[in-house]
């Protein structure tokens, strides 16, 4: 199969976006921004480091100040307490103390 890239057919990002899917993202670009949690669903994430499977959520929210919807795992413990107790939508900002991320 040819490597050339075929200009009548949209990127990989572009189908994503004519789709109207989310754009991914990290915890840590998220880091510091005024987000809008919008849903959130529990998700059995990728194996961490010691190869077991990670319970968490997979989070879609509004970056507020760009106006765009992104999603984005949690598996940290204190998120997904907190995303367990609250129910969607809220405002907040993940804050990172010490190596952990947490809603403020």
């Amino acid at each position: 199969m040819s490597q050339e890239v075929d200009s009548n057919f949209p990127t990989y990002q572009e189908a994503r976006s004519q789709a109207g899917l989310p754009e991914w993202v990290t915890v840590e670009i998220l880091a510091g921004r005024q987000l809008v949690i919008q849903e959130c669903e529990p998700v059995t994430l990728d194996p961490g480091k010691d190869g077991r499977e990670v319970e968490g959520f997979l989070v879609t929210a509004e970056a507020v100040k760009s106006g765009r919807i992104v999603q984005f795992e949690v598996s940290q413990k204190i998120l997904i307490k907190e995303l367990m107790a609250l129910k969607p939508p809220f405002s907040t900002v993940i804050i990172k103390v010490g190596r952990t991320y947490k809603f403020s």
